[in-house]
């Protein structure tokens, strides 16, 4: 149990030192990170902001999934990472100006999408 607490913690800690990317090439193809966004990287920022809001929200959905089965099967997450989880959730997206708006969505899905990963190794 130690061992796979520390393993937990060093990924957990080495998730928050390396840079994942801003969200901003993020094709929802299905096949995840790539440069291919050029049809979103020209579009109207009403519209970057509008295709970021879809994407919070599934990715919202993701991590509270990926805790529900953790729970199902009789598991439980570790205190930070449930706390990390729960205030993920519960975030609310604003910001003074769509720009500044659209950079916290990116950032958000971006953090949602590594907490899953966590959370579903976990």
């Amino acid at each position: 149990m130690h061992k796979f607490v520390l393993s937990l913690a060093a990924a957990v800690l080495l998730s928050g030192c390396y840079s994942w990317g801003d969200g901003s090439d993020w094709s929802d193809t299905g096949s995840g990170w790539q440069a291919a966004g050029t049809e979103l990287a020209d579009a109207p920022l009403p519209v970057k902001v509008d295709h970021w809001e879809q994407e919070w929200a599934t990715a919202k959905q993701e991590v509270a999934d990926a805790r529900a089965e953790v729970v199902a099967e009789g598991r439980t997450l570790p205190p930070k990472i449930d706390d990390d989880v729960t205030e993920l959730v519960n975030r609310e997206i604003t910001g003074p100006s769509d720009a500044e708006r659209l950079q916290r969505l990116q950032d958000s899905v971006s953090d949602a999408r590594r907490l899953a990963e966590l959370v579903s190794a976990g």
